[in-house]
């Protein structure tokens, strides 16, 4: 600090302020890139993880309304208009399917989740490829085929599908726990971080303070003893 107290008075308080504000500037700036990594954390929940989750389970209702129309069309043997309104419908569901899968592969940033993804397309393409198949028996007129089809095919297919997208839910879930987990963690270390740097710039600025008080306190003490010490007659000091 000897550098310190050598300089002039107004050249100590500016070199204090100026090294307390650069402290107080890096201790902003580290509390801003934490309030950073927290937006961004909310900013992947609410533009990823949240509409990942709302694309899975958007996929299951698709599944179960097509498997209910899917049987419910067995029993209008015959009926030529209605098996064409279901038909209708199905095709309808396997696009919104389809649209929906296009639309949850763009939120992936994991590779488990798109290992599992593709797992799931595989399986997909197995239920509504027995869906073309029983659309070819009912065209045929073979409803013993197509009730077949459906009941020892398509059920257990459409089964092993569901638990495909619960495996994706399930990923989808715990990738987010673990970065929540993750922040939470970063979150404390850089509490512990702030309070750190907060202790220490209050301690520099109680040492700056000291230091510069003293200097100017010891100038004006030795200056007053100089001035009495004239004004009584002794004009041996130094000044």
């Amino acid at each position: 600090m000897q550098w310190l107290k050598d300089l002039p008075i107004g050249r100590k308080l500016a070199a204090a302020f100026a090294i307390l504000t650069l402290l107080a500037v890096l201790l902003g700036l580290h509390a801003l890139k934490q309030m950073g990594a927290q937006g961004d954390l909310v900013r992947d929940i609410t533009g990823r993880v949240m509409p990942s989750q709302h694309r899975l389970l958007e996929l299951r209702g698709i599944l179960g309304e097509y498997r209910t129309f899917e049987v419910a069309q067995l029993g209008y043997q015959g009926q030529a208009a209605e098996l064409a309104d279901y038909r209708q419908r199905l095709a309808g569901l396997k696009t919104d399917f389809d649209n929906a899968i296009s639309a949850y592969s763009g939120l992936l940033n994991a590779d488990t989740e798109r290992e599992l993804l593709a797992v799931t397309q595989r399986a997909a393409a197995d239920y509504f490829g027995v869906g073309t198949r029983i659309a070819t028996a009912i065209d045929a007129d073979d409803f013993n085929e197509a009730r077949r089809l459906s009941g020892d095919e398509a059920r257990p297919l459409r089964r092993a599908l569901m638990d495909h997208i619960k495996a994706q839910l399930a990923e989808v879930d715990r990738l987010q726990k673990e970065q929540v987990a993750h922040a939470d963690a970063s979150a404390r270390r850089s509490m512990a971080q702030l309070w750190g740097e907060l202790a220490l710039v209050a301690v520099l600025a109680a040492v700056f303070g000291w230091t510069i008080t003293r200097s100017v306190t010891g100038s004006l003490r030795l200056a007053t003893r100089v001035a009495e010490g004239i004004a009584q007659g002794q004009l041996n000091h130094r000044i």
